[in-house]
């Protein structure tokens, strides 16, 4: 089964879509799609600002559409994989959505997070750029298991174990700190954008999620990434972290330039 969003990712989409992220040419081929993937996880900010301020995200494809492109804000899992789902859209990529449950938690949690699985070029690969931890930052093919990935400063390994006669369940790892840790589990079975909504309503009102409970801002770069997680902002550098606290006029300011969110991000 392939999923679509309802939504027109027409070539007018597409020209958005690019522009935000200066790109140019796009195609469907695995290295436009890096491409693409690595100037979204390094221009558009995951974020839960809107959970912060009191709202419900919205999953509406034309709300996120027009938070991203027009108005220059981030977003979480169901937001910024849904934008490059619709890039795939628009490219006639086959994909799917797949629910996946964080393993980044002390206990058991539900299936919460949002990733895609694209067929690119004839192979299935892990398609991400919305996870708010150790998130990959390229595709990773489901073929390649039990193998360290380096990307960029990272590295990350895929392992795979039967789930049921008819679905196996594959495991995201990170090396974090010279230890690998689970990041997610998720099986290939595919969903629909709507069937998230029970989910996105939890993350944006559960008193228990993280979401709810501080404000989490998270942005990749060249050698590492940037976070600010409720007053606390870190950046790490090579797998080197330093991080200081900031006061609430800190805080914008920092969104504005560390994150590039210059607009409705307060």
């Amino acid at each position: 089964m392939t999923t679509r969003i309802d939504y027109p990712a027409d070539n007018a989409f597409l020209n958005s879509y690019c522009s935000r992220l200066s790109l140019t040419n796009p195609d469907p081929t695995l290295a436009f799609i890096s491409q693409a993937y690595d100037r979204q996880v390094k221009t558009i900010a995951f974020e839960n600002i809107d959970v912060q301020n009191g709202k419900i995200v919205s999953i509406d494809p034309a709300d996120f559409v027009k938070k991203i492109l027009t108005r220059q804000r981030g977003g979480y899992c169901y937001e910024l994989n849904g934008l490059f789902a619709l890039l795939l859209q628009a490219l006639d990529i086959s994909y799917t959505l797949v629910a996946c449950r964080p393993l980044i938690y002390p206990t058991r949690r539900a299936k919460t997070h949002m990733a895609i699985i694209a067929n690119i070029e004839g192979e299935d690969y892990l398609v991400d750029t919305g996870f708010g931890a150790y998130g990959p930052r390229a595709p990773i093919a489901l073929g390649k298991l039990d193998t360290p990935i380096a990307q960029g400063p990272e590295q990350f390994k895929l392992s795979c174990q039967p789930l049921n006669a008819t679905n196996d369940e594959y495991t995201l790892s990170a090396l974090v700190d010279g230890q690998w840790q689970a990041q997610y589990a998720f099986s290939t079975y595919p969903n629909e954008l709507i069937d998230f909504t029970p989910a996105n309503y939890l993350n944006s009102t559960y008193p228990d999620v993280l979401f709810t409970q501080k404000l989490v801002v998270l942005i990749f770069t060249d050698t590492g990434r940037k976070v600010l997680a409720g007053d606390g902002f870190r950046v790490i550098e090579n797998g080197e972290r330093t991080e200081r606290r900031l006061d609430e006029r800190e805080i914008g300011e920092v969104l504005k330039q560390e994150f590039l969110l210059t607009s409705g991000a307060t």
